[in-house]
């Protein structure tokens, strides 16, 4: 059997001890990017909407990764996708990324203790409130016109939906 070795060992020629901050020793967990930041740098980098673009790679990201991606995953997911190095066939937009991310900040450069889970919850309520609303929708559409028109029904109160989003200046 393999010994795994302590953080402490690695940890052993830092000058901070071991809450490196001095760049010797260092724990590297990826960060993970939110779509609408590698939005906002291939908009940037290429004036494109990287949804309407790239459809499949946003899909993926929203879908399987939940709208949270790191840099290395992104990149092996663009190979998958479309057999492209994307760090060297894109390298304005890949470069970015990093630089494009911005940390929010209260006025005195410090963001809220409670932030990220408040977010975290709100993202949480709001997907359960749109599974309700499916629900809702299915429900209806099938109390309206059965099996054979509820699909139609529910295509057009999807029009709408989207219809709402837009004039209130959200994207789906």
């Amino acid at each position: 059997m393999k010994k795994v070795e302590l953080f402490e060992t690695y940890a052993s020629d830092c000058k901070c001890g071991g809450n490196c901050t001095c760049g010797t020793s260092k724990v590297n967990e990826a960060k993970k990017l939110k779509y609408k930041d590698i939005h906002d740098a291939w908009n940037l980098a290429y004036g494109e909407d990287f949804e309407y673009e790239y459809e499949g790679v946003y899909q993926e990201i929203v879908g399987k990764h939940r709208g949270k991606i790191s840099k290395a995953d992104l990149a092996k997911l663009w190979d998958k996708m479309y057999g492209e190095d994307l760090a060297a066939d894109y390298s304005g937009f890949f470069d970015q990324l990093d630089e494009s991310i911005v940390t929010e900040a209260n006025a005195d450069g410090t963001i809220s203790d409670d932030e990220d889970e408040r977010r975290d919850e709100l993202e949480y309520e709001i997907y359960h409130k749109a599974e309700e609303l499916i629900q809702y929708l299915k429900d209806e559409a099938e109390n309206i016109g059965g099996p054979f028109r509820s699909p139609g029904i529910i295509s057009d109160c999807v029009k709408q939906i989207k219809d709402a989003f837009r004039k209130n200046k959200i994207r789906l």
